[in-house]
């Protein structure tokens, strides 16, 4: 009797390990059957000034239309000045597209490029667009940025003694980067630095921190991220309070 009830445990013992691997492979084989989303831009290719133009982002995961994207910006600027972009929220229109009006005011080419985050990724493609009658000068279309590139998203509130949350989108090749490296440092007007920040991954290519300034005034963020054996820096301004 003892010899069968000790044979019947390891049975049993052994059925609940083979049980517990299988549970495990199909967990990672559920990791391997996540599909990423894809963005596409729908926009005219001309336009002229002064015009409303509906910007279109269409959002799918596996073919299937995504309608519960938890943000979806688009950020604009005219061919060759980036820093002097723009950004305006999608309104969800709940069937998989997301749409912003803008009206450009002078003639050129401008870049489009649509900030996606949905289902713990991200998704950042452009477009370009021609307004009005642009000279031969103004007519070179950006290039898909290569190698490992970061984009500072500004901050919509920076109060004074609250939390302030920093975000970058890191890139490369213009693909959305996984498992980065990033750290942000805050510098005050006298030079001093203040404060160092890890950036968490909050969705694939998207990196958040969090810091908290009890002074009124304006700071340099230093971002650095680190993927594989690419490095990058950059520099921005973050105005705290009213000072802007």
């Amino acid at each position: 009797m003892k010899k069968g009830w000790k044979l019947g445990f390891v049975l049993l013992l052994i059925g609940g390990l083979l049980l517990g691997c299988s549970a495990n492979n199909d967990e990672t084989e559920d990791a391997k059957d996540i599909h990423p989303i894809e963005v596409t831009i729908e926009l005219p290719e001309k336009g002229d000034v002064n015009e409303e133009i509906e910007l279109k982002a269409i959002v799918t995961q596996n073919k299937e239309k995504v309608a519960d994207a938890d943000e979806v910006m688009f950020e604009v600027w005219e061919d060759g000045k980036k820093d002097e972009s723009t950004m305006v929220e999608g309104t969800n229109n709940e069937d998989g597209t997301y749409t912003a009006p803008y009206t450009f005011d002078r003639d050129g080419v401008f870049v489009v490029q649509a900030h996606v985050t949905a289902r713990g990724m991200h998704n950042m493609p452009k477009q370009t667009i021609t307004i009005g009658n642009p000279t031969n000068e103004m007519a070179h279309h950006d290039q898909m940025e290569e190698g490992l590139s970061v984009h500072w998203m500004e901050p919509e509130m920076n109060p004074v003694g609250k939390p302030i949350e920093l975000t970058v989108h890191v890139n490369k090749d213009g693909q959305p980067v996984e498992n980065a490296t990033v750290k942000f440092t805050i510098i005050n007007e006298a030079n001093k630095e203040i404060a160092k920040v890890d950036g968490e991954m909050s969705a694939i290519g998207e990196y958040k921190g969090t810091v908290t300034l009890e002074q009124e005034g304006h700071y340099k963020v230093l971002t650095m991220v680190h993927s594989g054996e690419d490095m990058v820096e950059k520099e921005e301004i973050l105005h705290v309070g009213h000072s802007h």
